[in-house]
């Protein structure tokens, strides 16, 4: 059987603490990216055909009162006025507005599926960051504790001088050390 001789655990100390650190800064950043996520979905699902929309009913509008002003003056005015090729200017502008404003809209629809898939399929990975984050490294943490523990009291047992009560058996080897295969300790 080999035996090790424990000097320091200090390294393992701060693995620990490192540990849980990292499983902190996990989690912060899962939230923040879960939180950036349901933003953008927001943003594309909801804002955006929102926004196109309303710009779509304001051309309606502007449309309807475009043509209003262009067969007020065309009915008003004998031949080709200057105001008439005005105002067909105006509503040929006022289409092409309406026109534009419809592709966004149908756009962001399409967008917001788009984005809405991808959040889903960023859904999986954040969980199985997130089941590390809050599962494995605390784990990990708790076993290395119980190592560091383990270790602690064997380089506690080991400085204790050696007297008729603790004789070291036929093999050279001081009851209470641990079997480094196992690390456990063994009499």
């Amino acid at each position: 059987m080999t035996t090790s001789d424990v000097r320091s655990i200090d390294s393992l100390i701060r693995l620990r603490h490192t540990l849980v650190s990292l499983s902190g800064d996990w989690t912060d950043c899962l939230h923040q990216i879960k939180y950036a996520a349901r933003r953008i979905e927001e943003r594309f699902a909801v804002e955006l055909p929102a926004y196109w929309t309303h710009q779509t009913a304001l051309a309606e509008r502007s449309l309807a009162e475009s043509l209003d002003n262009l067969s007020r003056l065309q009915s008003t005015s004998t031949g080709v006025s200057p105001g008439a090729t005005e105002a067909r200017m105006r509503v040929a502008k006022v289409q092409r507005r309406l026109a534009y404003c419809q592709e966004k809209v149908k756009r962001s629809r399409q967008l917001a599926l788009a984005v809405e898939q991808a959040c889903q399929d960023l859904s999986g990975p954040i969980a199985e960051v997130t089941m590390h984050s809050d599962v494995n490294l605390p784990a990990a943490a708790a076993e290395l504790a119980h190592m560091i523990d383990h270790l602690s009291r064997y380089a506690e047992i080991r400085s204790l001088p050696l007297d008729s009560k603790h004789p070291l058996d036929s093999t050279g080897d001081m009851p209470g050390k641990l079997d480094t295969a196992s690390g456990e300790p063994f009499s």
